[in-house]
């Protein structure tokens, strides 16, 4: 569509426009800073790095940029796989200085990034979330249309309830918590959540995250755990069946004892017909210890399966080597999983979190509440990192429809539905957006739930 190129501020004398570098990524974040947004440094410089995407900045004549906005590619594939999916692209980060707002530079600097959309991506459909009373006005003069009001669901997290729930944290003569500065592994309940670290737990994760959400946005998943590691955790999905097929296979019952237990013996016997491996008694008594087994006594099935839960060990896989059965799809080894971040500065915030169960929602809560603790407070992998918290308020971003099964997970984890922002589509209508918000991760937190 044509845009309306009046003379604004940005044309006079003392204001330029251009395509922002990584070289722009502090004036950039000086500008989040401003209105209080919550994106930190590496979402910046991952926007500005990205080919299919080009943000623009006004500056005055002293290099100051008071202005700015973007614009992102979101290729087909990259969507859920429904009928006729296509490219669609997001307008975000519309943002002026306070002091000098009211001049034409939001309209400007939104007009030069269409200008780039329309010229590299013709007629691809632009959505963009804004304030009813603020910004609506502004994106309908410039071809956007409103095509409905989002949904916002909040809750109050209180860290300290949360996190006693972790074995590994004590609290102090001062009422404050001591946390260790780092674990790989913490259990709530049946669930025992692990970083999500090393190719093969990534890969399993962005598989199931594909058949989740339904389109790859493995590439800034992976980008999000190498830059975070403390703070992208996964629940595994251990089949409880399989596991005490496998203990019934290698089992014993002692002499005088009660009940079956995994021996020395049997688990030797267990490791080389999957491992084709010979694990010596210190070994087997180092597994015992991980899985909160007596190694006198060996390993009850319940034990086992603690086992199985942790990384490195995978139940499917074994099974298929001890019954000769095929392997399942990979994706279905997943429970859940949970992407953070962190900043020393600004807190810590959620991004995606997908999950089978509400169950399996706490512990990578947990997990990522306490994660971001650690980062924020202590920066180090030493020693115990003593502090108070306060209440945090987590949201689940805008979406235009929230199903039953979604909003009944939101409720029992305590978040209540709020009015949200409006949504706004350029070139097209909701339809080519159905879910497409959530893949926007490297700008926004998003959830999905089974």
């Amino acid at each position: 569509i044509g845009l309306v190129q009046s003379a604004t501020a940005a044309d006079a004398p003392g204001f330029s426009v251009r395509p922002l570098t990584k070289e722009d990524v502090e004036s950039f974040m000086g500008l989040t800073d401003e209105v209080g947004w919550t994106n930190t440094k590496f979402d910046v410089e991952y926007l500005l790095g990205r080919k299919d995407s080009k943000a623009f900045g006004v500056f005055t004549k002293d290099k100051k940029m008071v202005s700015v906005a973007a614009v992102s590619l979101m290729e087909a594939s990259q969507q859920p796989k429904e009928a006729n999916a296509r490219d669609v692209a997001w307008l975000s980060y519309v943002i002026t200085a306070k002091d000098y707002r009211r001049q034409g530079l939001a309209r400007r600097v939104c007009s030069e990034a269409l200008k780039w959309l329309d010229s590299n991506y013709p007629s691809t459909p632009i959505g963009l979330y804004g304030e009813k009373e603020k910004a609506a006005p502004l994106y309908a003069d410039i071809g956007f249309k409103d095509v409905g009001k989002t949904q916002r669901w909040t809750t109050k997290v209180d860290p300290q309830s949360l996190l006693r729930s972790d074995g590994s944290i004590k609290a102090s003569a001062d009422g404050k918590l001591e946390i260790p500065a780092f674990v790989d592994q913490i259990t709530m309940g049946s669930c025992t959540a692990v970083l999500v670290s090393g190719k093969e737990l990534t890969d399993q994760v962005c598989r199931a995250d594909v058949a989740a959400f339904g389109g790859d946005r493995g590439k800034e998943l992976r980008a999000w755990s190498k830059r975070y590691p403390d703070l992208c955790w996964m629940v595994k999905s251990v089949n409880s069946t399989k596991v005490g097929a496998v203990f019934e296979r290698f089992s014993n019952s002692p002499q005088g004892g009660n009940g079956k237990i995994l021996s020395y013996e049997g688990f030797k016997a267990l490791s080389l017909k999957t491992e084709g491996v010979e694990v010596s008694e210190k070994q087997f008594r180092g597994y015992c210890r991980k899985s909160g087994a007596d190694g006198d006594q060996g390993m009850s099935l319940q034990s086992l399966f603690q086992l199985y839960s942790l990384p490195g060990n995978d139940i499917d896989k074994d099974y298929a080597k001890v019954t000769g059965q095929p392997l399942p799809d990979s994706a279905s080894s997943v429970r859940g999983y949970v992407f953070g971040r962190a900043t020393k500065d600004k807190g810590y915030f959620l991004g995606p979190l997908w999950s089978r169960d509400q169950e399996c929602a706490g512990a990578l809560l947990l997990a990522a509440v306490r994660g971001g603790c650690v980062i924020q407070f202590s920066n180090n992998r030493q020693g115990l990192a003593s502090f108070e918290l306060m209440n945090v308020e987590i949201g689940v971003g805008d979406n235009l429809e929230t199903s039953a099964s979604k909003a009944q997970v939101l409720r029992a984890l305590g978040f209540k539905k709020g009015g949200g922002s409006r949504f706004m589509v350029r070139n097209g209508d909701e339809k080519s957006f159905y879910r497409a918000d959530a893949s926007n991760t490297y700008a926004a937190s998003s959830y999905e739930f089974a």
